[in-house]
C-alpha cells in the first residue's frame, strides 16, 4: 500500500485533472500551488508544514508534555498521513483542532471547523458524533462494558446489504466492489493494534479518577473509547482506518498527560515505565514502516529518489 496513492496524488497535481471523488478544498489547494509553479515536492512539503503548524499548535495548546506528543504523532501518524492521505491529513489536523470547542462546549465553532474538514475528506463526517458523545455521555463501567459488547457483536454483522439500496447499476457495482475489497483487505486487526489499544487502556484506568478534573482529559479519554467501539465493531474493514484514526489521535495526548502527572515512588519506577513506553511505541514505529510496500517505502522512493 502507499505507492499507488502517492503515484495518483502526484498525476493528479501534474495534469490537474478534476478528480470526481475528490474534494473541492484539496483541489482548490492543487490548484493554487500548482499556479504558483511549485513541483509536487513542494507542494507536499508546503502543504504538510501547513498542516504539522495547526497541528503543533494544538498539540501546545492540548499537550503538557509537548515533545512527547510530537513524537507519538511522528512515529505513528507522519510517514502515512503527511506523504500518502493528503486530503485526509488536512482534515485529521482540523478534526484535532476542534476537540478545544468540545471541551468548551463551542458547538457552532465546532459544526464550522467540521463542516470545512468535510471539504478536504468526506470520512471526516463521522467526527461530527464526538461534541453529543463527548458532551452528554457520562463515561462509567455501567455502561462502558455493555457499549463495548455492543460493538464487539457488530463485528459478526453483515452489512453487505447496503450496497442493494443503490437504485444506480453503475453505482451499485462500483459500491459492491468496493465493500469486497474494504472488508477483505489484509489490514485486519494486528497484534501491534490490540497491545496499544491495551497499553493506553492501563494508562486510562490506572489514572482515570485523579486526571479525569484535568482540562480535556475527559474528552480524550471519551473520544478514545469511541474509537475502541468503531475498532471493536468494523476492524476487518480496511476503509474504517480512515474513519476510526480521528478518535485514535486522541491517545497522543492521554499517554503524556499520564506520565507527566504521576508521581513515582522511585526512580527505577520511572525508568521502567519510560523505558517500556519508549521501546513499545518505537515496535509500533517499525510495524508501520513495515506494513507500507512491504518496507520499500515505495511512496518516499517516488518523492525524493527522481
Amino acid at each position: 500500500m502507499g505507492g499507488s496513492d502517492f503515484i495518483l496524488y502526484e498525476n493528479q497535481y501534474i495534469q490537474q485533472f478534476d478528480a470526481e471523488r475528490w474534494e473541492r478544498g484539496y483541489i482548490w489547494i492543487s490548484s493554487f500551488f500548482s499556479a504558483l509553479n511549485f513541483s509536487y515536492q513542494g507542494f507536499i512539503l508546503s502543504i504538510s508544514a501547513i498542516c504539522l503548524g495547526m497541528l503543533h499548535y494544538s498539540i501546545k495548546k492540548y499537550s503538557p508534555w509537548v515533545m512527547f506528543s510530537v513524537v507519538l504523532y511522528m512515529s505513528l501518524y507522519l510517514i502515512y498521513y503527511n506523504a500518502i492521505a493528503l486530503r485526509q491529513m488536512f482534515a485529521l489536523t482540523l478534526a484535532v483542532f476542534s476537540f478545544q470547542f468540545i471541551e468548551q462546549r463551542k458547538l457552532l465553532l465546532f459544526v464550522l471547523t467540521i463542516f470545512l474538514s468535510f471539504w478536504f475528506h468526506k470520512s471526516s463526517i463521522v467526527f461530527a458524533i464526538a461534541y453529543p458523545f463527548c458532551v452528554y455521555y457520562k463515561f462509567n463501567p455501567i455502561t462502558f462494558i455493555p457499549i463495548l459488547l455492543s460493538s464487539f457483536l457488530l463485528s459478526f454483522f453483515d452489512f453487505s446489504f447496503l450496497t442493494s439500496l443503490l437504485s444506480d447499476g453503475s453505482a451499485q457495482d462500483l459500491m459492491q466492489e468496493r465493500f469486497a475489497d474494504y472488508t477483505n483487505s489484509e489490514r485486519a486487526t494486528s497484534i501491534t493494534s490490540i497491545l496499544k489499544i491495551g497499553v493506553v487502556l492501563f494508562f486510562i484506568l490506572i489514572r482515570y479518577k485523579e486526571m479525569k478534573q484535568k482540562p480535556y482529559f475527559d474528552v480524550f479519554v471519551k473520544l478514545y473509547f469511541l474509537f475502541i467501539c468503531l475498532f471493536l465493531a468494523f476492524n476487518k474493514w480496511s476503509i474504517m482506518m480512515r474513519l476510526y484514526s480521528y478518535f485514535e489521535i486522541s491517545f497522543i495526548f492521554i499517554v503524556p498527560m499520564v506520565l507527566y502527572n504521576m508521581q513515582f515512588k522511585s526512580i527505577i519506577n520511572k525508568i521502567l515505565i519510560y523505558l517500556f513506553v519508549v521501546v513499545f511505541f518505537g515496535a509500533a514505529y517499525v510495524s508501520t514502516i513495515l506494513h507500507f510496500d512491504n518496507g520499500d517505502l515505495l511512496q518516499y522512493a517516488l518523492q525524493w529518489n527522481r
